[in-house]
């Protein structure tokens, strides 16, 4: 039989065993847990680096609702303003002819006795102004010329039916400035219609519209 002071000495045993493993325990504990919470960064590399900055969801670029960057910028947008020529250049095509100044009555009637066609009402001119009145004209005054256009129908006046024999009994001149500056809801088309394809669309408007 052992004595008392032989079990003694063991349960002194056991009990520092048993210590030395619960230290040991939490040693390694801590070790794993710090090995577990550097382990991506000691196993890091730049093109990891790389690759999650590219595959990043890119944050939307902020914006107010009222912001008009995109809208108001230095181009030029159609029909807002007329591009002046660089000093010295020379123009591909002739100059429009300069229109009267002063009222508009006043000035329609001086075109009418001073501006002249110089485009002959041959079937190529007769052509280009066709192709020219269906682009421009035709949404309002309507195919056939009779003010009917699904656009005019919304005007108040309509407008003119232009095969009347009172629109084709105008000067030249006179329609010239008509297309060119507007009339009632019409607007101008000066910077619509070359010169040249202005007298070719008079020329269709006095013999072809209408006449097919």
């Amino acid at each position: 039989m052992k004595t008392n002071r032989e079990e003694h000495k063991e349960r002194q045993e056991r009990q520092e065993r048993q210590e030395r493993q619960e230290r040991k325990g939490r040693i390694d504990g801590k070790h794993i847990l710090t090995r577990a919470s550097t382990a991506p960064f000691s196993t890091w590399r730049p093109w990891r680096l790389i690759l999650f900055l590219f595959l990043a969801p890119t944050p939307p670029a902020p914006a107010f609702p009222w912001s008009k960057d995109m809208a108001n910028q230095p181009s030029i947008k159609p029909q807002e303003a007329r591009v002046q020529a660089p000093p010295g250049a020379i123009p591909r095509t002739p100059r429009p002819p300069v229109l009267p100044p002063g009222p508009a009555g006043q000035a329609r009637e001086l075109a009418g006795n001073s501006l002249h066609n110089p485009q002959a009402a041959d079937p190529a001119s007769l052509a280009r102004g066709e192709r020219m009145y269906l682009r421009h004209c035709a949404a309002c005054h309507g195919a056939g010329g009779r003010g009917d256009g699904l656009v005019g129908k919304k005007f108040q006046p309509r407008p003119a039916d232009l095969t009347q024999a009172y629109v084709r009994g105008q000067a030249d001149g006179r329609l010239y400035y008509t297309i060119s500056r507007g009339s009632v809801v019409m607007p101008g088309y000066d910077l619509s219609l070359s010169g040249r394809d202005r007298w070719h669309l008079i020329n269709y408007l006095k013999q072809g519209l209408g006449r097919e």
